[in-house]
Parts: C-alpha cells; sequence; structure tokens
C-alpha cells in the first residue's frame, strides 16, 4: 500500500481540471491506503486588486474545498484514509491568518512549500527559478524560519531552489546544511519529491534540478528522516506507484529513516 499528503486540485489553477474524487478514485485503483489533499493555500492579500491566476485557489474558494474532502472523507473512509490540509510559503506577515484558518476550517495538517520569498504579490521571482546565489541563501534562511513555526508536518521540496540553478556550490552546500540541521533539530520530515523526479525525467529543468542527490546526501549525514511525495498535479502521477518503492530504496540506501505515514495527524498540534 502506498502514501501521499502532496496533492492539489483544479482550484490552483496549474492543475488537471477534474473533481476532487477522480483523484481520489486513482488512489484507490493504485494501491493508496492514504491520501492528503494539500493544495496551494489561498493568501489574504492586501494589495488592492492582487488576484494570482494559475497559482493557488482564491480565498472564497477555501470553504468549498474544505467541504468536498470532508464530504469524500465519508463517501470513501471504509477503503483510504483522507486527509485535508494546505501547502503554504512561509509568509509571515499572513501566518496570524493561517493560525487561525487552521482552527476555523478543522484542518488536519499543513506542509510548508517555499515558493517565493515572503509573498508573491511584489513580482519577486520564484525560488525554483533561482540562479544566483544570494537566492540560494535567501532561500535557506527563510525556509529554516519557516520550518521553526513548527506549523508543518513536513518540508515539501527542499531542494526546490535547485531547479533552475547552475552548479551545486558553496551557497548551495551551506542552505542545504542549514535546512537539514533544522529539520534534524525540529524533528521535521523533508521530503521526496516525485514531481521533481518527473520533471528531470522529461527534461523540463533548467539548472541541476530536484531531487538533488548531493542534497540528500548531506541529509541523510545529518540524520534526517524522509518522506515521499508526489505533489500530484496530473491524475497520471498516480499510475507509478513502484516509484515511491524506488525512492524509498534510493533513501534507505543512503541510511535515512523513511516515514510509511505521518503521525498524529488526528489531532493537529496547537501553534
Amino acid at each position: 500500500m502506498y502514501i501521499n499528503y502532496h496533492c492539489h486540485t483544479a482550484r490552483c489553477g496549474h492543475a488537471d481540471v477534474c473533481g476532487d474524487e477522480e483523484y481520489v478514485r486513482r488512489a484507490v485503483d493504485n494501491g493508496f491506503s492514504i491520501l492528503g489533499f494539500s493544495d496551494h493555500t489561498p493568501w489574504p492579500y492586501r494589495t488592492a486588486g492582487y488576484a494570482p491566476r494559475g497559482t493557488r485557489m482564491d480565498v472564497a474558494e477555501l470553504e468549498g474545498y474544505v467541504r468536498s474532502i470532508r464530504s469524500l472523507q465519508e463517501t470513501w473512509g471504509h477503503v483510504i484514509r483522507l486527509y485535508v490540509g494546505l501547502e503554504c510559503e512561509y509568509y509571515p506577515d499572513y501566518l496570524p491568518w493561517l493560525r487561525r484558518t487552521v482552527q476555523e476550517q478543522g484542518l488536519d495538517f499543513l506542509i510548508l512549500g517555499n515558493h517565493w520569498p515572503l509573498t508573491d504579490e511584489t513580482g519577486a521571482r520564484g525560488f525554483a527559478g533561482a540562479t544566483e546565489p544570494e537566492a540560494v541563501t535567501q532561500y535557506g534562511a527563510l525556509t529554516v524560519r519557516g520550518m521553526q513555526t513548527e506549523l508543518f508536518r513536513y518540508l515539501a521540496h527542499p531542494d526546490i531552489v535547485f531547479c533552475s540553478y547552475p552548479s551545486f556550490d558553496a551557497a548551495c552546500e551551506q542552505a542545504s546544511l542549514s535546512i537539514c540541521r533544522a529539520a534534524k533539530a525540529l524533528d521535521l520530515p523533508l521530503e521526496y519529491n516525485l514531481y521533481g523526479v518527473d520533471k528531470m525525467e522529461r527534461g523540463i529543468v533548467r539548472g541541476i534540478g530536484y531531487p538533488l542527490e548531493a542534497f540528500w546526501q548531506i541529509a541523510a549525514a545529518e540524520g534526517c528522516t524522509a518522506i515521499v511525495g508526489l505533489d500530484a498535479h496530473r491524475l497520471t502521477q498516480f499510475d507509478r506507484p513502484t516509484r515511491f518503492d524506488e525512492a524509498k530504496t534510493y533513501l534507505r540506501g543512503l541510511g535515512m529513516r523513511v516515514l510509511d505515514a505521518l503521525p498524529g495527524l488526528d489531532a493537529f498540534p496547537k501553534p
């Protein structure tokens, strides 16, 4: 049986245009026992008129998203365990809103996926497009600060900053060390991201890419714990579940502990 806590929906604007139940059905058909929905979080942007398209749902869609997954829990709970959460950036100005939302919506979990520095309102380049050492250093520092909020169950694609980066240099090594040492200290799992594997296989990354072996060697040396995630944006991503086995074999070969499930999801940690 397979598990995945990283699944997006059509609401984010860059995933398959299909119903939430289609993801559940595809997961069941491919032997998954746990599916966590963690669509890109909406943010209550303060910038007048700012409404990102193709990036994340709107705040007004959040309640319907949660209601949809809760309904699917009732329908499919005898077959698969379903959870509802969000994938969030570290946006300190909006953390009070996020903490309230967790409680008001009764979310099961959050994962940290640090895509932009502090907010995406300013037109700043996303970390997946980083090509300069300063951006890598900033990613490392902000990601550690996000981890230290203790709001998140794990760090998604911790090495996404290398997607467009030309080579593994001193800035990359230092950022990797900072993230991995924080993860170890906080007992926060790091996600080996299979969507990144897809991108590497299709040759659509511009840099050294992710998951990056140099990062995971550091993670193993620092004693970090890993979890494998689909980062599903397409139904077809569920159709090759043996990639989980391959990833686990690779990570365990490095000497890493790999989680088979996230513990304690039935009681969200109080922020």
